[in-house]
């Protein structure tokens, strides 16, 4: 299996490449995307949220109300033995399905509710990293990852992006952003916890003061980026 790489990582932040021949910081207007054939299958509604928001949890109810199974840009979330489900044979690039629990039915029609970010995942960086125009922001609600076996049986972790003719619809989760900030405070408190309190990262208190001192230190650590 082979990939095209659609984000590189480096100490000043991520940078997108061209994907395709597409540059996403053009301001070039997007092509109409080719209708889908719904005989070949459910589509594609994206559940489009920023991180915490309650993305994961809104699909965990969704499923188990439907007892339908759901997707995810990040095929890494939910692993088949050991790997990657593509919801789609002809899109191994995703999205993929989530959990791996057998008694969810696959949806045969209708619609999969597919989670995606649409990009900025980061809790500790500067404006220049997250700030996206039209066109980036429509390039990473297609992207995600995947596990997959190479042609050796080794399994390979990789960055994916699938067709835009594959989503339909779209579910708009918003959440007070005070509230988000919150949750964010808290993740990097547990993320802290499993990093030992390397580097920046301190584990707070789950009090006011810790999450005001938390709100101080990213203020003073990009100030001057911001």
């Amino acid at each position: 299996s082979t990939s095209t790489p659609i984000a590189s990582s480096s100490s000043s932040g991520t940078s997108l490449k061209t994907h395709n021949g597409w540059n996403p910081y053009s301001t070039a207007e997007s092509k109409p995307a080719p209708k889908r054939d719904p005989s070949l299958g459910p589509g594609i509604a994206w559940l489009m949220s920023f991180p915490n928001s309650g993305t994961s949890y809104t699909l965990k109810f969704v499923r188990w109300a439907t007892q339908k199974n759901a997707g995810s840009n990040y095929g890494e979330e939910g692993l088949y033995d050991g790997v990657s489900s593509p919801i789609f044979e002809n899109s191994p690039q995703g999205p993929f399905w989530i959990g791996t629990e057998d008694k969810f039915e696959h949806p045969t029609s209708g619609y999969v509710l597919t989670k995606t970010h649409c990009g900025m995942r980061c809790g500790q960086c500067s404006a220049d990293v997250y700030t996206e125009t039209p066109h980036m922001f429509h390039h990473r609600c297609l992207s995600g990852n995947r596990v997959f076996q190479d042609d050796k049986g080794k399994l390979v972790h990789d960055e994916t992006e699938y067709g835009v003719e594959l989503v339909d619809k779209i579910v708009h989760i918003f959440r007070d952003p005070f509230d988000n900030a919150v949750a964010r405070f808290h993740l990097n408190n547990k993320r802290a916890k499993k990093r030992h309190e390397k580097d920046t990262d301190i584990v707070r208190e789950s009090t006011q003061e810790g999450f005001l001192d938390y709100c101080k230190q990213t203020d003073d650590l990009f100030r001057k980026e911001d």
